[in-house]
């Protein structure tokens, strides 16, 4: 793809200035996590409009826009960012964006949901998941900043925070993102592997990919071994061989739950015809690893966002 030109990175001191007290939520090791919303930090929301476009395009799945910004960054009152910030360094160093699944059903109507463009979702669905969930999206490590290892670690810690914060939500729900240019057999080993472990045709039929935008295999699906550990070690020694990797995310979902639950995958045109693959993590399956550093250490921040 012949990829146009980034915008230029905003200001460090006009980021700076948004990162106000009271977008604090918590603090882990040298860097800060805030919350803020994109339609009034208008600094903020466009460097990681750069920085997701910048690091998108590294694995093939860039939007070829200046920045990677839509309206659900921009429409007062839907999805908000969940951002780590190096002081030291003064750069963004990991983000997510997130939504209260229940909120935005209830203020905008379901289409409203990013999911609502790639799936269909069955009524028990909107019932028993979307009344109770935070949607995740967009997220993204800043590899260029300093403090880049601790990035997804931090955004973790952000999302204990939401999944103390938002009482009534029980899951977290998103996608996990297979780019257009990854091999087909590295595409579906890494589907097979999920369906045979973290999925039923059950749950698949509750989130259904829209028509005509429905995964199909390019290869006979590989049977992996019956042990999940096993299977995952199976899983990336499979792909190493052929010069791919399972999706840093799906690892860390891997690592911080005993349980995932799979659904449907779907072709995202408007994210590089990128596969999205839905997925859905209990906040009650968090492992005792996960809650011991990212859950179980949380104090809501005095006059930070949650203190209101």
């Amino acid at each position: 793809m012949n990829w146009i030109d980034l915008a230029a990175d905003e200001d460090p001191a006009a980021i700076e200035a948004e990162l106000t007290p009271d977008t604090v939520v918590t603090r882990f090791m040298q860097l800060s996590i805030h919350i803020i919303h994109g339609w009034d930090k208008p600094a903020c929301m466009k460097q990681i409009g750069v920085i997701r476009e910048r690091e998108f395009r590294r694995v093939g799945a860039g939007r070829n826009l200046p920045r990677d910004i839509d309206a659900l960054d921009t429409t007062p009152g839907t999805y908000r960012q969940l951002v780590a910030w190096d002081p030291e360094h003064r750069q963004l160093v990991s983000m997510y964006r997130f939504a209260d699944t229940a909120q935005i059903m209830r203020d905008f109507g379901i289409e409203a949901l990013r999911t609502a463009t790639l799936f269909d979702v069955a009524p028990e669905f909107q019932r028993d998941y979307l009344s109770r969930a935070v949607e995740l999206g967009r997220s993204v490590v800043n590899r260029e900043a300093r403090r880049a290892i601790a990035g997804l670690f931090a955004v973790w810690s952000g999302l204990g925070v939401l999944a103390q914060e938002l009482t009534h939500a029980a899951f977290f729900f998103g996608n996990v993102t297979l780019p257009a240019g990854m091999a087909g057999e590295c595409r579906d080993a890494i589907i097979a592997f999920l369906h045979q472990h973290y999925s039923t045709p059950a749950l698949r039929s509750l989130v259904r990919a829209k028509a005509g935008m429905g995964y199909e295999a390019t290869t006979t699906l590989r049977a992996f071994a019956s042990n999940p550990v096993d299977a995952r070690e199976e899983l990336i020694a499979f792909l190493a061989a052929r010069g791919a990797a399972v999706p840093p995310i799906l690892l860390s979902y891997l690592g911080a739950a005993d349980e995932i639950q799979i659904f449907d995958t779907a072709r995202d045109a408007d994210f590089g015809d990128a596969w999205e693959i839905a997925i859905a993590v209990p906040f009650a399956a968090a492992n005792a690893k996960t809650r011991a550093r990212f859950f179980n250490p949380y104090r809501r921040e005095p006059g930070g966002y949650f203190d209101r």
